[in-house]
């Protein structure tokens, strides 16, 4: 990956890999989000990244509003039909 860098006037361009680029907690935070979004529940991925409350856990994870409504679409408590047993 071409990294461009300015300092002052001095402009240079070198090539780094993109796993050089990216942070421990960078990947640390796109796992959990991503295994969050897959199903895994939480407090399997709060095991193996760390966080020892759920709430630090929570705060921990960006996930935006259409990526949590999509999530809600496809679990079953929303799709499943509630059958009302009260006879009037």
């Amino acid at each position: 990956m071409l990294v461009n860098e300015t300092k002052g006037v001095l402009r240079t361009s070198k090539t780094e890999k993109k796993s050089d680029l990216v942070s421990a907690h960078t990947t640390r935070r796109s796992f959990a989000t991503n295994a969050f979004l897959a199903g895994v529940p939480p407090i399997q991925i709060m095991k193996i990244t760390g966080h020892k409350t759920e709430k630090a856990f929570m705060t921990y994870m960006k996930i935006s509003e259409s990526e949590n409504a999509k999530k809600l679409q496809l679990h079953p408590f929303f799709n499943r039909m509630i059958v009302n047993s009260y006879s009037y």
